[in-house]
């Protein structure tokens, strides 16, 4: 399950386009972060480099630019040392990045600076791209640092972001990054069930974590996409509460906000559970509340329809609720209820997924078909002491709607049946 070499290649033709005469595109692929001395963080690439090479290495350069009337593109790479090699392993030949990227022009990193003065000398550059959408986060990063460089000594070049121009291109998914998605939830689920039929009043938030973690290394997934909420009790209330690493107790439930990154495309599914397998009557109410208004979300997407409005319905209903419940004062001012000490968060088609579970162009304002967004309500009542969020990965279709991670059980009544299945020797001591 991985991308055709061809769509890399199709990626780079179609922002092609976008590059005019006497002008080029540098984008870096990102470079380690150390921890101590020789030891680094997990690598992370710059997902826009991914996205149209195929390459996930660190201290790489993509060029795409204007050579007399040609566009073309040139890859250069690393070359390891010999202290390298015995510590990261020996360098990578020239090959390995052509047959992954499908880029003909590979060199190693010591041709790229006269490369780039070539085009100043040769080609006449007046306009330099800049293609990483991370530039922002990291102002000390190897291409900000190198374009600062190129600004001392081109003082007349124009700098222009093409970012966005790729940002464009990743909200709307391929065949190939649907599958990658799919599976990405598939792994999720494995997870989430093997909390559900282990987790036990008495346990730690934290081997709620270590069950996920063992599925997604087992699956063959690269790690969690982004730190999971694993929230037990009160925590529940915390929108992105990650410490996880409190007690559970009888009674309580637990919340999972979950992103698994499967070569390198994500899901973001949530579920809550009640620790001990069954629901009190007031959580299964409030769960089935929000899970109807998750549903009344979902039964309005599809492809063309805008998402202004599109939670109204559900908006008014959970509102409804909390008022009834005399758990709230006043719903006129419901953009604020989140902040309140008992309230709710609506969020229709809230964000996109894809090389990122909070993914760019998320705040797009009309679903087209290969689009796959989140919805996620909750409410968070901090004065019962709980807080149920339900969240599913939702694609665009030419005709509809694809609920990608239908499989994965959300009814109050099959999380029961479910946890009840492994109670056996559930009570952790």
């Amino acid at each position: 399950m991985e991308i055709a070499v061809s769509e890399f290649a199709a990626r780079r033709e179609k922002l092609k386009k976008f590059i005019t005469p006497h002008s080029f595109m540098i984008l870096f692929s990102g470079e380690p972060i150390p921890e101590w001395n020789e030891i680094n963080y997990p690598f992370e690439v710059d997902r826009n480099f991914f996205y149209l090479t195929g390459i996930d290495e660190p201290n790489c350069v993509l060029i795409i630019g204007d050579m007399w009337g040609r566009v073309a593109e040139q890859l250069y790479v690393p070359r390891c040392g010999a202290y390298d090699e015995v510590f990261y392993g020996k360098t990578k030949d020239l090959d390995y990045y052509r047959k992954l990227s499908g880029i003909h022009a590979v060199s190693y990193m010591e041709d790229f600076e006269p490369a780039v003065q070539r085009f100043f000398q040769l080609f006449d550059a007046e306009v330099l791209y800049t293609g990483s959408g991370n530039r922002a986060i990291s102002p000390y990063s190897a291409e900000n640092l190198f374009i600062e460089k190129i600004r001392r000594a081109f003082p007349y070049c124009r700098m222009e972001p093409l970012a966005q121009k790729i940002f464009d291109m990743r909200v709307q998914k391929s065949e190939a990054e649907v599958d990658l998605v799919r599976r990405a939830i598939e792994i999720t689920g494995r997870g989430i069930d093997r909390i559900m039929r282990t987790f036990c009043p008495g346990m730690n938030e934290c081997q709620a974590q270590a069950c996920l973690d063992y599925e997604v290394a087992a699956a063959g997934g690269r790690r969690s996409a982004a730190i999971s909420v694993i929230a037990g009790g009160k925590n529940n209330n915390v929108l992105h509460y990650f410490d996880n690493n409190s007690t559970v107790n009888d009674g309580e439930l637990l919340l999972m906000d979950i992103c698994v990154d499967y070569g390198h495309y994500n899901s973001d599914i949530t579920r809550t559970i009640p620790a001990n397998g069954v629901f009190t009557p007031e959580q299964k109410h409030w769960y089935n509340v929000v899970l109807k208004a998750q549903e009344m979300i979902i039964s309005r997407m599809g492809p063309g329809i805008a998402r202004t409005g599109i939670n109204d319905e559900a908006v008014a209903y959970v509102s409804e609720q909390l008022l009834s419940a005399g758990l709230i004062k006043s719903a006129d001012c419901y953009d604020d209820l989140v902040h309140e000490s008992n309230g709710a968060s609506v969020n229709a088609v809230d964000h996109c997924i894809g090389l990122l579970a909070h993914d760019v162009n998320s705040f797009t304002e009309v679903m087209q078909p290969g689009m796959i967004f989140t919805v996620e309500p909750g409410v968070y009542l901090k004065d019962l002491g709980f807080g149920i969020r339900i969240e599913d990965d939702i694609l665009i279709t030419e005709t509809g709607i694809e609920v990608l991670s239908r499989h994965i059980p959300k009814s109050a009544d099959d999380i029961e049946r479910i946890m009840a299945e492994g109670r056996i020797n559930r009570r952790f001591e």
